[in-house]
């Protein structure tokens, strides 16, 4: 949720904002000033590797520009049902 911030993640969630911070870019080491664990970091670097992963993240940044054409065309690309979505059209 790129467009929230942690508190509003947290509300979301019903956690706190310290929760949501741990989990996304883990605890920082006051003795190295480092952070451990998280998972952003590991995901990042799984992703990068990953051509369906990579796939889903352009499909994301593509819809949220609020393009219908582009959304019907992703759609149709990725969708088994096709056929159910030709019969739709844009104009």
């Amino acid at each position: 949720m790129p467009d929230k911030t942690y508190n509003e993640i947290a509300e979301i969630l019903d956690i706190n904002y310290t929760g949501v911070s741990h989990a996304i870019k883990g605890i920082k080491s006051p003795r190295h000033g480092k952070y451990h664990g998280g998972f952003e970091k590991k995901l990042r670097k799984v992703c990068s590797k990953d051509t369906q992963c990579k796939l889903y993240l352009e499909c994301i940044y593509d819809l949220r520009r609020n393009d219908p054409h582009r959304a019907l065309e992703i759609l149709l690309q990725l969708d088994p049902d096709k056929e159910f979505w030709k019969t739709y059209s844009l104009k």
